[in-house]
């Protein structure tokens, strides 16, 4: 077994540790969410769907995650399908986030709401189809897919810089956690991108600016999660 396949198999089993936790943790928040605040009217059938959304969300992206992870721990090189399935999972993470503080917003603005949620659809719907439509998007489009990232992630924070405006000095909690988890995230990528360890060969061939990433938008989502689960329990 050579060093490349050593390296794909730690990476892989880490990785894959990370995101089952991931998967049990939102399994059971979701069947918690809905035993405590089971919806019993139109108002909060609407909240508990944004919450099953954005759980959902994340499930699928850590279920794409293992997907191309367990791919490549048992073949022991990358995999490129299963990168752009990965890949495909995080735009839909990207969607979820954003979706819950545009559904708890007050009744205001019902079109403008509308409107928006229908861009941010037809958006990510538009990048995975690109990434479906070419086998080896990974390869010639790598920096392309890095830009649809930060543009819908920049789309994705419209409501909460919104909110904060409408809302300021007293913005609700969601809004300013939204903004909190994506100056975090942003940061993880940022690490990830610089792999200052890596370069300066501190680590061997261990990569932690990978690991430390995945860890970061896993742990952000949890926290976030909190707050939105807060937020639908209101009346």
């Amino acid at each position: 077994m050579n060093s490349t396949s050593n390296t794909v198999h730690r990476d892989g089993a880490i990785l894959i540790f990370i995101h089952l936790v991931g998967l049990f943790y939102y399994f059971f928040f979701l069947i918690a969410f809905l035993l405590w605040h089971f919806p019993t009217s139109p108002d909060t059938i609407n909240r508990a769907q944004a919450v099953v959304l954005y759980g959902s969300g994340i499930i699928l992206w850590c279920l794409s995650s293992l997907a191309h992870r367990v791919r490549c721990f048992l073949r022991g090189t990358n995999a490129i399908p299963g990168l752009n399935l990965e890949r495909a999972g995080t735009l839909v993470l990207i969607y979820t986030t954003a979706v819950p503080l545009v559904v708890f917003e007050d009744g205001q603005h019902t079109y403008l709401r509308l409107v928006y949620l229908s861009g941010l659809t037809i958006a990510v719907v538009g990048v995975m189809a690109d990434i479906v439509a070419q086998p080896l998007y990974p390869f010639g489009n790598a920096s392309a897919f890095r830009s649809s990232c930060l543009a819908l992630s920049l789309l994705a924070l419209l409501p909460p810089i919104h909110v904060l405006h409408q809302s300021w000095p007293n913005p609700p909690t969601l809004a300013t956690e939204l903004l909190r988890l994506a100056g975090w995230n942003l940061l993880g990528a940022l690490g990830y991108l610089a792999r200052v360890p890596e370069r300066l060969g501190l680590v061997g061939g261990w990569k932690p600016s990978l690991y430390l990433m995945h860890l970061t938008l896993l742990w952000n989502g949890i926290s976030y999660g909190r707050h939105i689960w807060d937020a639908a329990g209101r009346t």
